[in-house]
């Protein structure tokens, strides 16, 4: 038969203090009667430190009484300790794991689906869908419907959609809607309804011009200015009123515009240098405060920290706890010193990434002219000249007795 021996963490195990004149014969007699003690330490001549085992401590106990020894408990470890300090505090471990399964059952459910995108499909519509597919407020995660084919039926359903996205963040779901695209114009221009004239914008030199209907005033390689008249909406000699035919004016004209850009660069360049390397974390929070495990510290020396905040809903109340995911992208601050020609390049970039993005689609730079350049202060400073084609054409209304 097989003598298993627990470890003494198990069995509960009691650090005592023991006082007497004979404390040797005492130890002797410890050691006749077979109680096991263990971290013997003599404190001085008539004292003495030892651990006992919880289940051989009363034997010990009866011992010391018939041998004149005083006894006093330094210190109680084990798991029976352990449980004898949980009955007590019963309510509270009760508390804490239906606090912890009450947790983990708000998290299995999806207590909020937000609808993005939309602006022409009504969310009623989508919601009603969605419902349809298995998809609403208190659904349980795993009933949830595969993603690819809810994203497929989603979008077969909707036929104002070009594409539908579907993904799930914890217990949220977010519905992507990307509607299909009706041309229209973009600018104020759109409010002004035909017969209108067409007239520039701005000072230009025609480039091209396309006109489908009205009287041309300009051609190619003309001065205009801006407000002067390029293509007119009435057609006649305009003496008189009842010779004169209103049409309006359809075109398309691009001229050509001159821009200078200053700019300024500094020659050492800071950026963060990605390893690729990422870690995640999740965490609860309850109201403002943070359930972190104190032992836990960022896995990087440098790192770039993105926090997602996973709210409770129930509908369209937000509860006071929640889980927060932090994901730690291992990065690396990285100067790179550039020489003036190096920054002149980076500049003449920057400025026609700039250019463009302030004059919208459509428009294309077909020359460009550095000025003037200087280094001063640790900086290159550029002065660029462009020559943009762009659309020139503004709308303005024909007056009645034009």
């Amino acid at each position: 038969m097989l003598d298993i021996q627990l470890p003494p963490i198990l069995l509960g195990r009691v650090v005592v203090e023991c006082r007497g004149i004979k404390l040797a014969s005492f130890l002797n007699l410890i050691t006749k009667a077979n109680i096991r003690v263990y971290d013997i330490y003599w404190v001085d001549e008539h004292r003495l430190k030892m651990t006992v085992l919880l289940s051989e401590f009363y034997e010990l106990v009866k011992l010391m009484k018939q041998n004149q020894v005083r006894m006093r408990i330094l210190h109680k470890s084990g798991l029976p300790f352990y449980m004898e300090k949980a009955k007590k505090r019963k309510w509270f471990y009760v508390g804490a794991i239906l606090f912890l399964f009450s947790l983990y059952g708000l998290t299995s459910f999806i207590w909020n689906v937000d609808i993005e995108g939309n602006k022409k499909i009504p969310a009623s519509q989508i919601q009603n869908i969605l419902k349809q597919e298995g998809v609403f407020v208190g659904q349980w995660k795993r009933r949830l419907p595969d993603t690819v084919l809810l994203q497929e039926n989603l979008l077969r359903k909707m036929d104002d959609t070009s594409w539908v996205g579907v993904r799930t963040e914890g217990t949220r779901m977010i519905i992507t809607i990307v509607e299909k695209k009706v041309p229209e114009p973009n600018d104020d221009q759109a409010k002004i309804r035909e017969p209108v004239h067409l007239i520039a914008k701005k000072n230009a030199l025609i480039y091209e011009m396309k006109v489908d209907r009205g009287n041309p005033k300009v051609k190619v390689n003309d001065m205009v200015k801006k407000g002067q008249i390029l293509v007119s909406g009435i057609y006649g000699d305009g003496e008189q009123n009842n010779t004169n035919q209103i049409a309006g004016a359809k075109a398309s004209i691009l001229g050509e515009v001159w821009y200078e850009s200053e700019i300024e660069i500094p020659l050492v360049q800071k950026k963060k240098v990605y390893s690729g390397y990422r870690e995640k974390g999740r965490f609860p929070y309850v109201f403002r405060f943070q359930l972190k495990n104190p032992f836990f510290s960022p896995p990087y020396k440098q790192y770039e920290q993105i926090q997602q905040i996973d709210r409770m809903r129930v509908g369209n109340w937000e509860l006071p706890f929640g889980i927060i995911e932090e994901q730690y992208l291992e990065m690396q601050w990285v100067r790179s010193q550039l020489s003036e020609e190096e920054g002149i390049k980076l500049g003449l970039e920057q400025a026609k990434l700039e250019l463009l993005a302030d004059l919208g689609e459509g428009s294309q730079i077909v020359a460009e002219k550095i000025l003037h350049h200087r280094q001063e202060n640790g900086k290159v400073y550029v002065k660029v000249h462009f020559d943009v084609v762009e659309n020139i054409t503004e709308k303005q209304p024909i007056f009645q007795g034009e």
